[in-house]
């Protein structure tokens, strides 16, 4: 089989054979003004390259430009999706990972020198983990980061997958990452059933982002083992000049983490008031529209809504600390937007809470909306969860930590 260079040169020796102009180069071949873009690839094979990544950036458009909640369908009533672009508010990180398992939420606010733009971070590195807890925003980031390079003319190819997905067929037979990503998208449609000459050619010419979510969601067997893939791989395609993200939760990553020496480490920060404050414009806006068009009324109910929302945050404290992630701020959204108001009792709000992380948030935070984990009964989650919650009250009062050890054994009992 001819190399990827031997294929350019091919094409590039091309001449007028008779008939119209032909002018081969760069992987196309124009005829008379009209471009056929054919490529040679593999055995003889001829594979139109302008054609296939249409057909993925299409897929790409459509799988991400979008925000559903049906993940939160418990809260009942209408589910419009919202233009992601219309929602988005940026994230912020810190260069380095929390001493526990999360931020210490008491601590004064971080000094501003040490706050770093996601936006920022992106254009400095080409290996990259971002780290958040549960909810902070990483998979939509991800989502974000994609949509708008298939989006920009002439921009790097995204590639984004689960490394669930990876982990899960790692389970099956092994091989290297590069393989797997067309399989990934294979059985999506018949018009991605073979990306592999699209993505081998956007690697070798340093064109590729590739955006791996999720290494916390796979099994912690096979995690070591999948790290050494996701290094192997990163390894040999940084060398051409593309870039490579890992998201993952906070909590688990210290078992099996990335070579600090060779990837920049990052840990999203809790949203603060102006976040908080934007994104509820945005969203009562984009949620309004969604349900009755771009008219002065959805304007002015986006408003009233978003002005009361914020209200009563700032009077409660408790609501205060839960808006924090965007998880939790749309949460509390549609529990406003819903209902017409949020839970004055902070019991009723942490039940609403519960029956919708517990029941639905496992079966769709993925990208590919993949279970983590078995699903759970809500009422047989609660009685297991409440006498946990009261054992960790009274057992460690301040913080409510304990060791995984403890909790196995206490779990046994």
């Amino acid at each position: 089989m001819a190399s990827q260079k031997e294929r350019r040169e091919i094409l590039d020796d091309l001449v007028t054979t008779g008939g119209g102009n032909v002018v081969g180069g760069s992987g196309g071949i124009r005829v008379s003004g009209d471009v056929v873009n054919l490529s040679i690839y593999g055995n003889e094979q001829i594979v139109d390259f302008e054609q296939l990544r249409q057909n993925y950036l299409t897929y790409v458009i459509s799988t991400c430009e979008a925000i559903g909640f049906k993940g939160l369908s418990v809260i009942g009533g209408l589910r419009p999706e919202v233009p992601l672009e219309s929602i988005y508010v940026p994230l912020f990180a810190r260069a380095e990972m929390p001493i526990g398992e999360t931020w210490a939420r008491n601590l004064p606010r971080t000094p501003i020198q040490d706050v770093i733009a996601i936006k920022d971070i992106l254009v400095k590195q080409n290996r990259i983990v971002i780290l958040g807890d549960p909810g902070s925003g990483k998979t939509t980031l991800l989502r974000h980061l994609a949509l708008q390079l298939a989006r920009e003319d002439n921009s790097v190819l995204p590639i984004l997958i689960p490394l669930s997905a990876y982990a899960e067929s790692l389970t099956r037979v092994d091989r290297n990452l590069q393989q797997f990503l067309s399989d990934y998208f294979s059985g999506r449609s018949q018009s991605l059933a073979n990306l592999s000459p699209l993505f081998d050619l956007a690697i070798a010419e340093g064109k590729a982002y590739i955006l791996l979510d999720g290494l916390d969601e796979c099994d912690r067997q096979i995690r070591a083992h999948l790290v050494s893939k996701i290094e192997a791989f990163s390894d040999e395609i940084t060398r051409y000049g593309n870039k490579v993200i890992v998201t993952s939760r906070i909590v688990g990553y210290r078992e099996a983490p990335l070579d600090l020496q060779s990837w920049g480490l990052y840990t999203l920060l809790d949203w603060g008031q102006d976040s908080i404050e934007i994104f509820a414009s945005k969203w009562f806006l984009a949620f309004e529209m969604a349900l009755t068009g771009n008219t002065t009324e959805a304007k002015l109910s986006a408003n009233r809504y978003s002005q009361v929302f914020i209200s009563a945050i700032n009077s409660s404290p408790h609501l205060a600390s839960l808006a924090r992630t965007p998880l939790m701020l749309t949460i509390l959204g549609l529990l406003m937007r819903y209902e017409g108001a949020l839970p004055l009792r902070r019991v009723e709000l942490n039940e609403k809470y519960l029956q919708i992380l517990i029941s639905t948030w496992n079966r769709v935070r993925t990208l590919d909306n993949r279970p983590v984990g078995q699903t759970l009964d809500y009422f047989q989650t609660v009685e297991v969860l409440g006498k946990l919650a009261f054992w960790l009250k009274n057992e460690n009062p301040t913080s409510g930590i304990i060791t995984e050890e403890q909790l196995i054994e206490w779990l046994i009992r």
